[in-house]
């Protein structure tokens, strides 16, 4: 399960950098929305559920049509194979460290330098847990640790709950890509654009928390419009990151969804919850190729 916790963190890390971490602590929906959407197949129903990572202990239980999809589904996709979690694990791990004889310390500016020392002891830790990993680790450490610090757990999060449910239940299980790929998305950021990513960290930090609750408010109603509002705004500054860690993986995963449309059988499919909003979000990309999409 180590292995499984440590992907999980680092998933929840990506999240938190497009603003996709979610908790589920508040009242739900007026409206009765979830962010679970039904697509309208040939011959069955292909349902998209925007995913949770991480959780606090005590967190409200799932919403009873998220139960019925899993339910029906004979297939559930998530973004990537939990099996294999140990050895993705240390590939993190291989791929998130600097060569030998460079430092994070080396490559900052100092301006820099001193707001990660300010932050580093704000959240219990030293240069000596950071020092040698490249950027884009060291900001996704950094926002994993601010959340772990607030009571997050992936262990809590609807992910592992899911996967642990359909393994129990002998349901197939599938995955939209590796979590090789997804580690190869941030190690292929230029040295600029890693900097970036651990500065703009760096600055939203204090606010990640209040964003996070913020944020569950919107994902409890379905406020798909709000979501994607939120997402758009927080890569205003970054289109390449922005195209990297969100659209392009989505134009990666419509023609998997599409192929999914014409099974025999129900699929639950499963990912972060601001993949599926807005403008090149899953649902949008469905409905353009002529797909009936309905939000539960």
């Amino acid at each position: 399960m180590g292995g499984v916790s440590r992907v999980l963190r680092f998933r929840m890390a990506i999240a938190a950098a497009v603003m996709g971490a979610l908790a589920a602590t508040v009242p739900a929906s007026a409206s009765g929305h979830i962010c679970l959407w039904r697509i309208h197949g040939r011959t069955n129903t292909v349902y998209l559920l925007g995913s949770i990572h991480m959780l606090p202990a005590g967190a409200a239980p799932l919403d009873p049509r998220i139960k019925m999809a899993l339910t029906r589904s004979r297939e559930i996709v998530f973004e990537i194979d939990f099996a294999r979690a140990r050895a993705d694990a240390q590939e993190l791990q291989a791929r998130g460290m600097l060569p030998p004889g460079k430092t994070l310390q080396s490559l900052v500016p100092p301006s820099l330098r001193r707001r990660l020392e300010t932050e580093l002891g704000a959240l219990g830790l030293r240069w000596r847990n950071i020092d040698r990993m490249k950027p884009w680790l060291a900001a996704m450490t950094l926002s994993d640790r601010a959340l772990e610090r607030a009571g997050y757990d992936p262990g809590h999060g609807i992910d592992l709950v899911l996967y642990r449910r359909a393994v129990k239940a002998g349901k197939e299980i599938r995955a939209l890509e590796t979590a090789r790929e997804q580690i190869a998305l941030l190690d292929g950021l230029g040295p600029r654009q890693q900097i970036g990513l651990l500065t703009q960290t760096l600055t939203e930090l204090s606010e990640l928390v209040p964003q996070v609750q913020r944020l569950t408010s919107m994902w409890r109603a379905g406020d798909a419009d709000g979501l994607a509002t939120t997402l758009t705004a927080t890569f205003r500054d970054s289109p390449e990151l922005y195209e990297a860690l969100v659209t392009a993986r989505n134009r990666r995963w419509l023609s998997q969804v599409l192929r999914l449309t014409h099974r025999d059988h129900d699929i639950l499919v499963v990912v972060g919850a601001l993949h599926l909003v807005g403008r090149g979000g899953l649902v949008s990309l469905c409905r353009e190729r002529g797909l009936t999409v309905t939000q539960e």
